[in-house]
């Protein structure tokens, strides 16, 4: 699909390429004159999404800020990603269910681990970037106050409490200006769910 012509001039552009020996020196011109079209298209394009790119990096944008969740599930059967579990996933207002990580910051680095030795029951860990991720299409946060883990309620009592369950991604990660600012962030989070909490 040619986005950067005209029907008009893209009947016109294949017309003159099919006769192209036989053209006259004004037709010449008239092709010569679309391709330039077209490939100053095509570079204006990648210029304006070379400013897009950087326009949500510097925001901090994530895939969840710009999609919802529908329509990241339907482009990602699309590109053959993912597979539908159930063979009417692909209809008309159904979302397909996606096996493996629901959030990009699924796939990124532990920088916190909260399991405590000799205690069993659900493992209880942070990935990098999750604060700045929204919980749902509804809920702008990263988790629902109130399904905070009392762990994660303590051991955010003070940077220093928190520092204890780094790991050694998370200790290289929060020596860096990105770090610092998540960490501020997990910090200033928890202090709002305690808050809330009455804690």
């Amino acid at each position: 699909m040619n986005i950067y012509l005209s029907e008009k001039e893209i009947a016109l552009f294949s017309e003159l390429k099919a006769r192209y020996e036989s053209l006259t020196d004004e037709e010449e011109s008239e092709l010569s004159a679309l391709r330039k079209k077209n490939l100053k298209a095509q570079a204006d394009r990648a210029k304006h999404l070379e400013a897009l790119r950087a326009k949500i990096k510097e925001l901090d944008a994530q895939i969840t800020d710009l999609f919802s969740r529908k329509q990241i599930s339907e482009t990602a059967l699309s590109l053959g990603l993912v597979k539908a579990t159930s063979s009417d996933a692909l209809k008309p207002g159904k979302t397909a269910a996606i096996k493996g990580p629901h959030r990009p910051s699924d796939r990124n680095p532990i920088l916190l681990d909260f399991a405590v030795k000799g205690v069993k029951g659900r493992s209880l860990t942070y990935r990098a970037g999750r604060v700045f991720e929204p919980f749902n299409g509804k809920v702008k946060i990263p988790f629902p106050y109130k399904k905070v883990s009392a762990r994660f309620l303590e051991a955010g009592s003070s940077e220093s409490e928190l520092r204890k369950y780094l790991t050694e991604d998370g200790v290289k990660y929060f020596s860096t200006e990105d770090g610092r600012r998540e960490l501020k962030a997990i910090l200033d989070f928890i202090t709002e769910a305690r808050k809330r909490m009455g804690k």
